[in-house]
Order: C-alpha cells, then sequence, then structure tokens
C-alpha cells in the first residue's frame, strides 16, 4: 500500500532527545484527499531498535494555529526493552475530528537515546506498512 506523504508525521525519524515530529500534518491539505466519511487511524511503529534511553511516551497532539498544541491521545511510558525494530506502538483509530494541524510528539526518559528510528502516520486501518 503507498502511504501518503502528506499524511505522515516521521519517516525513520531518529528519536534521541524528546521533540515533535519532523513533519506537522495540516488538514486543509492532507483532508483534500480523503473521501467523505473515511475512517483514520493512526500508525507509529519502530523502525529502528532504541538504545540508552529509559522509556518513550507517544503523543498525538492537534493545534487551530499550529502553534498552541494540545495532547489528543498519549501512550503511558514505553520500557527501552520494548521499542525493537517493528514493534507497533500505536495502530488505533481516531475517534473524534482533530484540529487543522496535526503532529506526534515524543517524550525520551532517563538518557538520550543513542539510536531509535520511528515511522508515523495517519491512514486506513488496513494499513500496515510504510511504501
Amino acid at each position: 500500500m503507498i502511504l501518503d506523504k502528506k499524511q505522515e508525521f516521521s519517516d525513520a525519524q531518529a528519536i534521541t532527545v524528546t521533540a515533535a515530529s519532523t513533519n506537522v500534518i495540516d488538514a486543509g491539505e492532507a483532508d483534500d484527499d480523503r473521501e467523505a466519511g473515511d475512517e483514520q487511524y493512526l500508525h507509529v511503529r519502530v523502525n529502528t531498535t532504541f538504545a540508552t534511553l529509559t522509556s518513550l511516551v507517544v503523543a498525538l497532539e492537534d493545534s487551530a494555529d499550529n502553534e498552541t498544541y494540545n495532547e489528543v491521545i498519549k501512550t503511558p511510558a514505553i520500557l527501552a526493552a520494548t521499542l525493537v525494530q517493528g514493534y507497533w506502538i500505536l495502530k488505533i483509530k481516531i475517534a473524534k475530528p482533530l484540529k487543522r494541524y496535526r503532529r506526534l510528539y515524543y517524550t525520551v526518559d532517563g538518557s538520550d537515546a543513542t539510536a531509535g528510528k520511528i515511522d508515523g502516520w495517519i491512514g486506513p486501518g488496513t494499513q500496515s506498512a510504510v511504501a
């Protein structure tokens, strides 16, 4: 399946310190290609195994102005031993409407990570891989 790049937060984004996703999705652009009534799912998975951090928290945030963000979905702390290549952090339906701008926010706990990359995107629930 081909991933719509306008719906992508992170493409093998190195997460070494607490940071926002590389990309902010502007629903004013991203939703142009969606069919009315399409269900949206948040997909977040480990692309490259993490090292040296204690844990990672991933949050989906939204904003009306692309400056002030609010958490919509937030994982509990995920221990480093779990953050191995291929591990699905999130693959869930987004149940409520989101504001125009959306991003992921990665919170690193403990030491900064010396390795670890994430893929994150919004797409159909059946989508299981970034193409």
